[in-house]
């Protein structure tokens, strides 16, 4: 999940559950 955590380093927590293009919601 390389892409994930780098998606999620770029976003952050926050931002990810904001707009979450994975619907993984963080």
């Amino acid at each position: 999940m390389n892409e994930l955590r780098k998606w999620n380093e770029q976003y952050g927590e926050g931002g990810s559950r904001q707009k979450s293009p994975f619907g993984f919601g963080n």
